[in-house]
């Protein structure tokens, strides 16, 4: 059986993650449109937000790592280098998940139309709602899942791998409190969001390479 193939079982647990993850991200749109994430946001970003600009500063650095052109560079060098090696499947799994999750983060901001908080209003421009840096954060760290997991299988290096993975992710999400241009609400949509985006992305790539092996001249080898 080729490696892209997943069972039956394991589709079902992907797009059950999906779909948990998208009913999160419904509940937090209406939570937000209808004022009730107010209290918890308002009382949660001065625990974060610095007083000093050191914490600031590393946030700072941090947020140009995880940001979407960044990351969407990198995406687009690594394809280049998956399909140098014949895997292609692969480099449009990574495609794919940038891809999409930068889009629905897109569309998403303008629908919302959340305005920064005031402490980060002079740092980013753009809505708030939901984090980009969360959304791509956790797709990211759902697509090292998928692709770890598709080529060592289960064991304790995975384990660490995946650990390590999401405490980036954990990371990279937080530090948009830190500077002060999310709401906790926004970086908890963007998790959503991006984990959402990329379980339906993979199953649906996993299926069609499973239907169409040669479709992209050559199968990926993970």
């Amino acid at each position: 059986m080729q490696a892209s193939i997943i069972t039956p079982t394991q589709e079902r647990n992907w797009l059950t993650a999906g779909a948990i993850a998208l009913l999160v991200l419904a509940t937090l749109w209406i939570a937000v449109l209808s004022g009730v994430t107010t209290a918890m946001d308002d009382a949660v970003l001065p625990v974060f937000y610095p007083t000093s600009s050191s914490g600031g500063v590393v946030a700072s650095m941090l947020a140009v790592v995880g940001d979407t052109a960044f990351v969407g560079a990198c995406a687009g060098i690594a394809a280049v280098a998956l399909v140098l090696r014949r895997r292609v499947w692969t480099a449009a799994r990574v495609l794919g998940v940038v891809g999409v999750v930068a889009i629905a983060v897109a569309i998403i901001k303008q629908v919302v139309h959340r305005a920064r908080p005031l402490a980060g209003s002079g740092i980013e421009v753009g809505y708030s709602f939901p984090s980009g840096h969360a959304s791509t954060s956790a797709a990211i760290a759902c697509l090292a899942v998928w692709l770890v997991l598709r080529r060592r299988g289960p064991s304790r290096e995975t384990a660490l791998l995946l650990a390590l993975g999401g405490g980036w992710a954990l990371v990279i999400a937080l530090d948009r409190l830190v500077l002060g241009v999310h709401y906790l609400s926004d970086v908890l949509a963007g998790w959503a969001l991006g984990t959402a985006a990329a379980c339906f992305t993979l199953v649906v790539l996993a299926r069609a390479e499973a239907r169409w092996p040669d479709a992209l001249k050559r199968q990926s080898v993970r």
